[in-house]
């Protein structure tokens, strides 16, 4: 499948105290309704990390959902180290007979996927930490050569 998403600048999440919620997205309104993925990150420096990634065939009233109502994920991203808070969504550009709903699932598993593969701690369901399985090698030395790392995270099965 051929699947295209078109990036928008990333959103700033502001403190959100007053209005009784952890963070808020002041231009959430400028947001798409439309169908997507987007990614809460933690900006230090010029690096950029995934906290958390998420699709959504509504963009805007799931992000609304997290921010309004995902304390567990909320605060999550506040406690996670230094740096700023942003929202980074990538919209889907549908292709004739694409189903919108399955092409943004694909793209977030395989988000999730790269994600965890590059070693980067990111909230999954319901705002908890990804597992963390370590496979240890022993035996045929040639048979672990191949095999570099002995920690892989994957996503809940």
């Amino acid at each position: 499948m051929d699947l295209e998403l078109r990036w928008v600048e990333p959103y700033k999440l502001a403190n959100g105290k007053r209005e009784g919620l952890i963070y808020k997205v002041p231009d959430l309104d400028e947001v798409s309704t439309g169908p997507g993925v987007y990614v809460f990150t933690r900006v230090h420096g010029k690096a950029v990390f995934p906290l958390y990634i998420g699709k959504a065939t509504n963009l805007r009233r799931r992000i609304e959902q997290h921010i309004k109502s995902n304390v567990r994920l909320m605060r999550g991203i506040e406690d996670a180290p230094a740096g700023y808070r942003r929202l980074h969504i990538g919209e889907l550009v549908p292709k004739g007979g694409q189903v919108a709903e399955k092409a943004v699932r694909i793209i977030e598993s395989a988000l999730i996927r790269a994600a965890l593969a590059d070693g980067y701690d990111i909230f999954n369901i319901k705002g908890t930490k990804a597992l963390v399985h370590t496979i240890s090698n022993r035996g045929n030395r040639d048979a672990r050569l191949w095999l570099r790392s002995t920690s892989l995270k994957v996503e809940r099965a």
